[in-house]
């Protein structure tokens, strides 16, 4: 936290979205999603589909919608705690955080292709407007 509070150009947001006014995504540049339980992470794709890269756990599910350096970052695991019920609680590696969010301050054109690739990753595996007549195939077996 001390090295994002020197420098101006890391500006960190703890706040909730308005979604009647369209949310947060189109006021940052990156989507950090450092869940604690681990769940279907559909924020993860609400950002991608603005052309947001996504940093977010290395532990299932919500390493399954970005491929690492790709469309974003995932972030290692520090430490997981099983729980009783289906979601375990997975409490991220903070160090490597910070490494990762250092790199884009320091790779701003790493924020651009993942944003690129962010998107067309939407379009081609979660675009759900084209999804109609297999979810209607599905549905008549």
């Amino acid at each position: 936290m001390k090295y994002f509070e020197t420098h101006p150009q890391c500006e960190l947001r703890f706040q909730t979205a308005d979604n009647a006014a369209g949310g947060l995504y189109s006021i940052g540049d990156v989507y950090i999603y450092p869940t604690i339980k681990e769940g279907v992470g559909l924020t993860i794709t609400e950002a991608m589909c603005t052309g947001m890269p996504v940093v977010t756990s290395n532990y299932p599910t919500m390493n399954e919608w970005l491929d690492d350096d790709v469309e974003g970052r995932l972030i290692r695991p520090a430490k997981i705690k099983r729980g009783s019920m289906p979601m375990n609680k997975v409490l991220i590696d903070t160090s490597h955080l910070a490494e990762i969010m250092i790199n884009y301050i320091d790779h701003p054109e790493n924020v651009e292709e993942q944003s690129y690739n962010a998107r067309k990753r939407i379009e081609a595996d979660f675009n759900w407007d084209d999804r109609d007549e297999q979810i209607l195939n599905l549905l008549q077996l």
